[in-house]
């Protein structure tokens, strides 16, 4: 009988989400429209109305007599021809519509109905706006927000005819939600604890083929926002309307190492160009470095050599920096994926299916790498993103090394772990200093533990293999500054035209609770609009100086990152090794550690806080399936399931989350197609 209860579940499951369908789709018929059916139709005069381009316009309809529940509008944007298209695009944008009312409870003005934003195309659309009336209406004020381009209205029903509503993506989203939970609960009923290696293959495949789809889904919703088109080389037009990674490529390509631009004669003149009140109305090139007459990009050039120099040699013409960004936020997904599963593999522990990959993806998703992807002046996020890429790479070659019985193996892994500390080192420099406390830390206890082993020829040829290619990424960097800078330690920083004299910046004991607060604690604003999430700008105190804020959030707005609070679990088991707890506590040490270095160098926005958030997930990962194998130790199954789900619904939270990280739409981000934005929020907002 239970057989057959089970063979029959994938049936009911299907049934059920169709009827949960049905009531999410239709919940506005019975929110607005049950019991008001009376319709208006309008023919606009002439067959439509302008909205002008930046103008603010009201309709006026009266004599209505009727219950309020909707109002159906026939929209579409003027088409530019295509000399217009230097100066506007055809791109979908947003208006704002604002519906008031004088029903029943009106004394001596209109109420506001309803104001909501609508997709404008050049296609035509047509949006229902629900709202209710108390009573009768006699009169309604249709109000048109300023906009990009002119808005052609075609048509406007009061009270249009309610259709049946089913969202098929949204019923695909509840049945394959449904029948996932269905699949995990047979397989977790069994009750039987496996060895990892087991499926270490499968696991690995889940998490990585989860952290790349959802990286994928992200790089596309970007790319409906923007012109992802390739830039062709040699530059049309002056190298100074391009962003610093094609200008150095320019810079390079030219035979120079400074960019091909020349600076105003107003800027050269000026005592002091970093001040940035002497800089105004003068032209200069925006957070460019100034040095000795010429203008140099500061940011990290294993990006131009990885991916820019490649792609070029391939296509002829240059990446979007949207296209470099996806390129190593998925790195930094199979990287991340591959770290969390190693370190799973080398614990030896048993775990309930799939536990590790389920760490994996709630980590990576905490890790702020999506968030970093959808950054809007992409060469700042292009630098935070590689140094992301590499980090995860080099936790995860080093795992490997620690891991492997085989010396040349192990060589190899040290070599590969070394070669990604030096990407990221040219990528941005403050991305792997908590790596480089780490692996300072972790020298000295390999150098230790070898020593003890008598095994000194082999210590010395694996920390060859892991120090070199460090040390020539140093040295490649000492030379590089003394080319530019006239001095090897001197990275141009000192020399940014943006926003303040930067070289006045200076590490200070003040800065230790602002950085704690933004670089941990501070979190989203909950806004009326959907995803419901927003960032906030604010500053924890009166910093005493001048210090950069913008868009900040802590790491633990990311719900998964909570795993961390018990991290003193890790300390106490008593199967961990001393080593390893020290390195665990080296690499807890880091994260605040460099968190107050950028803020006292750089100051407070959410992509400074990606040079540790995704060490900070890697560890929350490690402290998580730590506890679960304490929980089974210390309480049995019993306990190891509790804990399990508390931690489902905790990578839950985390996953609600990071989908709202995904749809901000403010605070140096990327915006989506609007069109596609809001056919993404009507699935969530049903009831609206």
């Amino acid at each position: 009988m239970k057989k057959r209860l089970e063979l029959l579940m994938p049936f009911v499951i299907l049934a059920v989400s169709v009827i949960a369908e049905l009531i999410l789709g239709n919940f506005v018929y019975f929110a607005f429209v049950a019991g008001k059916a009376q319709t208006v139709n309008y023919n606009m005069p002439e067959g439509q109305t302008h909205v002008a381009t930046g103008d603010k316009t009201q309709l006026y309809f009266g004599d209505l007599d009727l219950e309020l529940n909707s109002v159906k509008l026939r929209v579409k944007a003027e088409e530019k021809t295509d000399i217009e298209l230097s100066d506007e695009s055809n791109d979908p944008f947003e208006v704002n519509v604002s519906i008031y009312i004088d029903d029943e409870s009106v004394t001596d003005s209109y109420n506001l109905a309803v104001s909501q934003s609508i997709p404008v195309s050049v296609n035509e659309r047509e949006i229902t706006l629900y709202c209710n009336s108390a009573g009768k209406i006699s009169d309604l004020l249709l109000s048109f927000g300023e906009c990009e381009r002119d808005v052609e209205i075609t048509g406007i029903t009061v009270n249009p005819e309610y259709k049946l509503g089913f969202n098929i993506t949204r019923f695909s989203i509840i049945l394959i939600v449904g029948l996932i939970a269905y699949l995990y609960k047979i397989r977790t009923d069994e009750k039987k604890l496996v060895p990892y290696k087991s499926r270490h293959r499968r696991s690995i495949a889940l998490s990585v083929g989860l952290s790349v789809a959802g990286t994928l889904v992200v790089a596309v919703l970007n790319a409906t926002g923007e012109n992802i088109n390739p830039v062709p080389y040699p530059l049309v037009g002056g190298a100074e309307y391009y962003d610093p990674y094609i200008q150095q490529f320019d810079a390079f390509m030219k035979g120079q190492l400074h960019l091909d631009i020349k600076p105003d004669e107003a800027l050269m003149q000026l005592e002091n160009p970093y001040d940035p009140y002497a800089r105004d109305g003068i032209f200069y090139l925006w957070d460019r470095a100034y040095f000795d007459g010429k203008y140099f990009s500061y940011f990290g050039v294993a990006p131009i050599f990885l991916v820019y120099y490649p792609f070029y040699l391939i296509k002829g013409m240059l990446p979007h920096a949207g296209f470099v960004m996806a390129v190593f936020c998925i790195m930094t997904a199979v990287f991340f994926a591959l770290a969390v599963e190693e370190y799973a593999k080398l614990s030896g522990k048993k775990h309930f299916a799939y536990l590790p990959a389920f760490c994996a993806v709630s980590a990576y998703l905490a890790s702020f790498a999506i968030l970093i992807m959808r950054g809007q002046a992409r060469f700042y996020y292009i630098a935070g993103m590689a140094g992301m890429a590499f980090s995860a790479a080099f936790i995860f070659f080093m795992l490997k090394a620690v891991g492997s019985k085989n010396n040349v193996k192990r060589i190899v892994f040290f070599a590969l772990a070394g070669i990604s500390f030096g990407l990221g080192f040219h990528s941005r420099v403050n991305s792997v200093l908590p790596l480089a406390i780490i692996a300072a830390v972790f020298v000295v206890l390999w150098a230790i533990r070898r020593f003890k082993e008598k095994q000194i020829g082999l210590c010395l040829g694996e920390m060859a293999a892991l120090g070199a290619p460090v040390a020539l990424a140093l040295a490649a960097s000492m030379l590089y500054n003394k080319a530019r800078f006239g001095s090897f330690f001197d990275f141009g920083t000192a020399y940014q035209l943006t926003v303040a004299d930067t070289s006045y910046y200076w590490v200070s004991a003040n800065g230790l609770i602002p950085s704690f607060f933004h670089y941990f604690l501070q979190g989203f604003k909950f806004t009326t609009e959907f995803p419901f999430v927003g960032f906030d700008y604010l500053a924890a105190t009166d910093f005493g100086r001048y210090v950069y804020v913008d868009s900040g959030l802590g790491i633990f707005a990311m719900p998964f990152m909570l795993m961390l609070l018990l991290c003193p679990v890790v300390f106490r088991k008593k199967s961990i090794s001393l080593n390893r707890k020290i390195l665990f506590a080296a690499a807890l040490a880091s994260i605040p550690v460099t968190a107050f270095l950028n803020f006292c160098l750089g100051g407070v926005i959410f992509r400074y806080t990606s040079d540790i958030s995704l060490l900070a997930a890697f560890l929350a990962a490690v402290v998580a399936l730590e506890t679960a194998d304490s929980a089974l130790e210390r309480f049995g199954k019993d306990g190891y399931s509790v804990f399990r789900k508390g931690l489902f619904v905790l990578g839950g939270a985390n996953a609600a989350t990071a989908l709202g990280t995904v749809f901000l739409r403010s605070g140096n981000l990327v915006s989506a197609n609007p069109v596609v934005f809001h056919y993404i929020r009507d699935i969530f907002v049903f009831w609206n």
